[in-house]
């Protein structure tokens, strides 16, 4: 199976040097997650596109299928046979071809024989049009190729016909040289610019719609994104937004692998409460966030901080607010969601996937203020802040912890304790919480109920409390998140891992 891989736009009308380099990034970003499906597939790229050679199964084209609608840079890419030489190709003896003035060279017949067959089950009782870009020396015009074949088609398959202008199907072809690429499914990919490593920034992340879509946004204009947490809420509240960065980073982070810093803001949060006016403590809490993502940043040598904010969502989000907050720094802060609609950005993580993470956690900052003011003056902010112990501040910031993003599935063990089983014993429940996606494509024979993990929360607390529940899925880190937290909920949970 053969991928064309055509850049993103913006990146297309870049200097050749500029379009050249984001080009060899692309390509380096995709290798490293494209060689774990197989060690056969082949990465090749020019000055302006990239192209892949697989092996042809069903399960390699999903996952390749995945991965390039995820990766920042794509365009989209066309899935299809390639063929090596056109000269060499064999016509199909049962087609005829036109004679007299509308004949064709060899080449041209050859071609259009392997798209007529590529295309004859499609076209029956179906309009179309011909669309063949070439390139290379021939003999002959690309109208005149797309004209040759169209005349082969309506030869071999009578009851299809030409429709310029509203066809059901659009026939299409790429001659480069004497290679013949002909496509069969186009996937979408997500536009933007590939990630590069030194365009690093630090999101402020807490789980719900808004940050999540923020990072995916980053990462979209070629961004490196780090993920900076404030734990005020506990382990459940941790476990929530290392699932939340881990899917983020793993699904449309190709070219970086993030970290994620976890910073302990339980004492910081207690001491707004117990020495500074309530009205207040929203914009205050906000400012010592910054200030501890600010340096994390200037330690790891981000160029900026991102967050989730957006225009007069909240109340620590109108103009005054944001702009007294922001001068709690120097390091930029952007905010990518700052014009967009709340109901835009819902539907944006529905369409990326982190509303089903988003729509179960809990938001912890707007609990600290009563009556919160929408208009702080800087000097009414100062003389609140004057009352808060910095040093909470400071010790906060040094007990922070780093771990990568992608090594959560190692590391989640560091987070609690949670047994751990091959065997499903009397009174137990086996529970696949994979996507339904994943549970049709590789089905387990033991399992007793599936509930995917974004309703688990919700359902299990539903059922018999006296069994104990053993969470399946396919590395066992989401298993391991959902159980620290359903632990705490009171249920029995073990992970099940099969031999």
């Amino acid at each position: 199976m053969h991928f064309l891989i055509k850049i993103a736009p913006e990146i297309s009308v870049k200097s050749p040097k500029v379009k050249r380099r984001m080009t060899r990034q692309l390509k380096e970003n995709i290798t490293i997650p494209l060689k774990t499906l197989s060690p056969e597939i082949i990465i090749t790229g020019g000055w302006d596109r990239v192209e892949i050679e697989t092996p042809d199964t069903v399960e390699i084209f999903q996952n390749m299928e995945r991965i390039l609608a995820r990766t920042p840079g794509i365009a989209f890419t066309l899935a299809g046979k390639r063929i090596a030489n056109s000269t060499e190709i064999p016509k199909n003896p049962s087609f005829t071809f036109p004679d007299g003035e509308s004949k064709g060279t060899a080449e041209m017949e050859h071609i259009a024989s392997v798209i007529t067959e590529s295309y004859q089950a499609h076209l029956q009782n179906m309009s179309f049009v011909v669309r063949i870009k070439r390139s290379g020396v021939h003999s002959f015009t690309s109208p005149e190729i797309e004209r040759f074949v169209g005349g082969v088609i309506l030869q071999n398959i009578p009851s299809a016909r030409v429709d310029l202008h509203t066809p059901q199907i659009m026939v299409t072809a790429e001659i480069k040289e004497k290679t013949l690429f002909i496509p069969h499914k186009k996937i979408m990919g997500m536009g933007g610019f590939p990630i590069q490593k030194l365009n690093r920034v630090l999101m402020l992340i807490s789980g719900g719609y808004d940050s999540g879509v923020a990072a995916y946004l980053m990462m979209k204009r070629g961004c490196a994104v780090d993920f900076c947490f404030f734990n005020l809420g506990g382990q459940a509240h941790e476990v929530g937004v290392k699932q939340v960065s881990y899917y983020l980073s793993k699904e449309f982070s190709h070219g970086y692998v993030g970290n994620i810093f976890t910073v302990p803001f339980e004492g910081v949060v207690k001491d707004l409460l117990e020495n500074t006016p309530a009205r207040y403590r929203g914009v205050l809490l906000k400012r010592m966030m910054l200030r501890s993502a600010e340096q994390i940043a200037k330690e790891g040598k981000h160029i900026a901080l991102v967050t989730g904010e957006s225009l007069a969502q909240v109340s620590s989000q109108t103009l005054k607010n944001l702009t007294v907050i922001e001068d709690a720094v120097q390091i930029p802060v952007f905010r990518p969601l700052l014009t967009m609609e709340k109901q835009e950005i819902i539907t944006l993580a529905e369409k990326i996937g982190t509303e089903v993470f988003a729509r179960s956690m809990p938001e912890y900052c707007g609990v600290i203020s009563q009556k919160p003011s929408t208009g702080s003056d800087k000097k009414d902010i100062l003389e609140a802040e004057s009352h808060f112990h910095f040093p909470v501040l400071e010790d906060a910031i040094v007990r922070k912890k780093r771990e990568g993003v992608q090594q959560v599935e190692m590391n989640v063990a560091d987070i609690g304790n949670v047994e751990r089983t091959s065997e499903v014993e009397e009174n137990s429940i086996l529970v696949d919480i994979r996507a339904p996606g994943e549970q049709q494509r590789s089905p387990l024979k033991e399992v007793h109920i599936c509930i995917p993990f974004y309703d688990l929360k919700e359902k299990i607390l539903t059922l018999d409390a006296s069994k104990t529940y053993l969470l399946f899925c396919q590395k066992g880190v989401l298993s391991r998140l959902h159980a620290l937290y359903l632990q705490d909920k009171g249920l029995k949970i073990k992970i099940y891992r099969p031999e």
